[in-house]
């Protein structure tokens, strides 16, 4: 015969197994998931820093934390011109890495410029211990080879008498302006950014112009992602590789470029609400690591439990799947 004292405990075990951590009293040691004071929970058991600016500091991994992963992003070049052409800038390299779990990391924001392109402003890059690693800055369009849209971050020319080259260029001079999509990189080793769906390090475009009276024509012009573009009145006509609208230049305006993207900076040969030329977007840094429980150092995903329950007083307590909500 099952005894009374036998069938209270059994049913406290399984009200505790239903009840998970809200029969955990004030003060357990199995404490909420957290990602700290400077991170965020992006997802369930990620946690994401964002870097837009260099910090005056270096950064330390949370401890017991198990999987550490970078995604760096390049400034983009500017756009620029000769007098008569323009020529979009390159978009800013981007890459992902993995990084030890433990060590500070100094982290560097590359910053877009105008002109030239400098390793040591328009790179972004992280350092952990001897290992030093980049997403280089895009080059300035026709600046960088005569004639031609700047060369890519991540290593690819632009286009001749136009577009600068995107991060997702495939060979030089192939394919212009497009950029890349975090997660469709390597989803497989960079899981914990799997659910990333940015589009990155865009090359810049550039517009050809021809003022009529009283119509006037612009460059047909698939913008890349991120990047500056052209807002252009309605058309009268569309030829493909020009489009047409009544007006002058004056009911053209400027589309902003992504913040931080990486794209390269835009170059329209008239001025367009006073700019021939953009710069490029400054690139970022983001880490992401594995959250943890706060008081413990398990991963915040992982079944916890101590022998399958805790048992004191004659109670079973039993410690369900945590689960991370966004």
């Amino acid at each position: 015969m099952t005894s009374k004292l036998t069938l209270s405990t059994t049913a406290l075990s399984a009200a505790g197994i239903l009840l998970g951590t809200a029969v955990l009293p004030a003060g357990s040691a199995f404490a909420a998931a957290g990602c700290g004071d400077d991170a965020t929970l992006v997802s369930e058991g990620i946690c994401e820093v964002t870097f837009l600016e260099t910090p005056d500091a270096a950064w330390t991994p949370p401890a017991g934390i198990t999987k550490l992963q970078a995604l760096l992003v390049g400034a983009g070049g500017s756009g620029n011109d000769d007098g008569s052409d323009p020529y979009g800038g390159g978009g800013g390299g981007v890459q992902l890495y993995e990084l030890a779990t433990t060590g500070d990391v100094t982290v560097h924001v590359g910053i877009a410029t105008e002109g030239a392109y400098q390793v040591n402003i328009n790179d972004s890059k992280v350092i952990q211990g001897t290992n030093v690693l980049y997403a280089d800055g895009g080059k300035a369009g026709q600046l960088d080879r005569q004639y031609w849209g700047g060369t890519s971050g991540n290593g690819f020319s632009g286009y001749n008498h136009g577009g600068g080259a995107g991060a997702e260029s495939t060979s030089d001079e192939e394919i212009v302006g497009a950029g890349l999509v975090v997660n469709e990189i390597d989803p497989e080793t960079f899981d914990l950014f799997a659910d990333n769906d940015e589009c990155l390090g865009g090359g810049g475009p550039s517009w050809k112009v021809s003022v009529g009276n009283p119509h006037t024509q612009i460059q047909d012009v698939n913008v890349a992602c991120g990047t500056a573009s052209l807002g252009i009145p309605e058309l009268t006509n569309d030829y493909g590789f020009m489009v047409e609208f009544l007006g002058d230049m004056s009911n053209v305006y400027w589309i902003p470029a992504v913040p931080n993207s990486g794209a390269g900076g835009a170059s329209v040969e008239e001025a367009v609400e006073g700019i021939q030329n953009t710069l490029g977007e400054d690139g970022k840094v983001v880490l992401r690591y594995d959250a943890v429980l706060a008081s413990t150092g398990f991963d915040a995903t992982g079944a916890i439990a101590a022998g399958a329950a805790l048992v004191a007083g004659g109670v079973a307590l039993a410690v369900r799947r945590r689960r991370s909500s966004n």
